[in-house]
């Protein structure tokens, strides 16, 4: 692996100029582009001990060419790509507020007209994924990230989960976190758009929290059968907590849609208060409309196939 420092110029193009931070496998500095007036943009660089081969690389780029046509305000799209030696580089608009992780780290619990906001902006988001049959498949704080106004966009989506392990193994990690993992991909069954909402369900939970509770996984706890968990409903209202709790629910299809979280996320936003959820699905219905699972690339009626994030 080459070296990846300060002042280094990637591409013939960007120049580091700080270390950002780091995830399970890759670096994120904040960089020059020297061809655009020296703006500020964010490069994340995949990085691993072994490095990847030249097949590996070349599906990478098919994906990114995949993610290019995700066009939303509340998408974090790549807007260039290129590999350093045998590291892949995404080169990203640079989000001055950082993640939802940190702010969350730093300021503990949010106000609710801004979880609102994070509702209606993350659901428009994944909305759009959903629209294009893309999974996110990592839906969690750290890959939300939060511009110069205050806004909320997604990150990270459009790896598929074979390139995604593909990482893992070229840099001798474990695979992701439990805690925001859905039921269904934990018992290995399929997973569908429902799957990403389950995992903000947990995210919202934890920015109603302020914290991030260790060894914690609310999708153990609901297979189990475990109560869900409450949040303080002195300071937030109910109807939020039931919004958390849909989200939380075990069957995919009982769960709301994308669509559906951000319309009441925007009446909230408009109105000042959420409209009451009473759509779910029937547990009948949802065993009804579900597919038995006979292998390993069958999915429910109505799922798209996975592309991670």
């Amino acid at each position: 692996m080459k070296t990846i420092e300060e002042g280094l110029v990637l591409n013939d193009r960007y120049e580091l100029v700080k270390f950002i931070g780091k995830g399970g496998f890759s670096q994120v500095w904040l960089a020059r582009d020297r061809q655009n007036a020296d703006a500020e943009v964010a490069m994340k660089i995949f990085v691993s001990n072994s490095g990847l081969t030249e097949e590996e690389l070349e599906t990478f780029r098919i994906e990114y060419e995949n993610t290019r046509e995700l066009n939303d305000e509340q998408l974090l799209t790549p807007t260039d790509q290129f590999d350093y030696g045998n590291s892949p580089c995404l080169v990203l608009p640079f989000m001055e507020g950082g993640s939802l992780e940190n702010k969350i780290r730093k300021q503990g619990r949010l106000p609710e007209e801004e979880i609102g906001k994070i509702v209606y902006q993350i659901g428009r988001g994944l909305r759009v994924l959903e629209s294009h049959q893309v999974l996110h498949n990592d839906i969690k704080p750290d890959n939300m990230l939060i511009d110069g106004r205050g806004d909320f966009h997604l990150a990270d989506f459009g790896i598929s989960a074979k390139m995604r392990n593909t990482f893992l193994r070229a840099s001798r990690l474990r695979g992701e976190t439990f805690n925001y993992r859905s039921p269904e991909k934990i018992q290995g069954d399929d997973v569908n758009a429902q799957s990403d909402i389950f995992s903000l369900g947990v995210t919202l939970y934890e920015v109603c929290k302020g914290i991030f509770p260790e060894g914690v996984s609310l999708g153990d706890n609901v297979i189990r059968g475990y109560p869900k968990p409450s949040i303080d409903t002195t300071f937030y209202s109910r109807r939020l907590e039931q919004l958390i709790h849909a989200c939380l629910n075990k069957g995919p299809l009982e769960r709301p849609t994308a669509a559906r979280l951000e319309a009441y996320a925007d009446h909230f936003l408009q109105n000042g208060f959420w409209e009451e959820i009473t759509e779910f699905i029937p547990e009948e219905e949802y065993v009804r409309r579900t597919v038995p699972r006979s292998g390993s690339h069958e999915t429910p009626a109505g799922t798209s196939q996975s592309m991670a994030g």
